[in-house]
């Protein structure tokens, strides 16, 4: 393993540039050293509702934390490292009481893909991270109703209308 982040000041999740073009990233850990992790919107969707579950089931018992809610913004130094990710994995250290997100590079050649980050976070930064998550992939474009397909600015002609429906950007 590469970085462990067992105390983390940053937990964020982003996009940049515009809807259709976006590439979404995660960013962890202190202010000193942090990494940059470059992931697929269903990717972070995904870790964004795995957390939300590990909490409902893991952290009940957990004291709820007030303290570590709040997280640093992105500092404006580069990070230590930045890559795709391959996989991820969610657990719950219990000594600790702490969600921990395991972080595989993306090296699909490889079958035992490499730990290239652990970050520990208090339940109150994965709550913070989760919301935050979700509201980025929102901002993107909205999806169809029927198809859920990606509505561009232009319009949508929907498969599953046999294209007879047209919805409005």
């Amino acid at each position: 393993m590469r970085y462990q982040f067992r105390e983390v000041s940053i937990l964020l999740a982003g996009a940049t540039g515009q809807p259709g073009q976006r590439r979404f990233f995660i960013s962890a850990g202190t202010p000193q050293s942090w990494v940059r992790v470059w992931v697929e919107k269903e990717q972070l969707q995904t870790l964004a509702l795995a957390l939300e579950e590990v909490l409902s089931v893991e952290a009940r018992e957990a004291t709820r934390d007030t303290q570590g809610t709040e997280t640093s913004p992105e500092p404006l130094e580069t990070p230590q490292s930045e890559f795709s990710l391959g996989r991820l994995a969610v657990g719950f250290d219990k000594e600790r009481q702490r969600l921990v997100v395991y972080l595989h590079g993306q090296d699909v050649a490889d079958a035992e893909q490499e730990v290239l980050a652990m970050v520990h976070a208090t339940a109150g930064q994965a709550q913070n991270f989760s919301r935050q998550a979700q509201q980025v992939c929102a901002a993107g474009r909205p999806p169809c109703p029927l198809c859920g397909g990606p509505i561009e600015p232009a319009g949508h002609v929907c498969p599953r209308s046999n294209g007879h429906g047209e919805f409005p950007a």
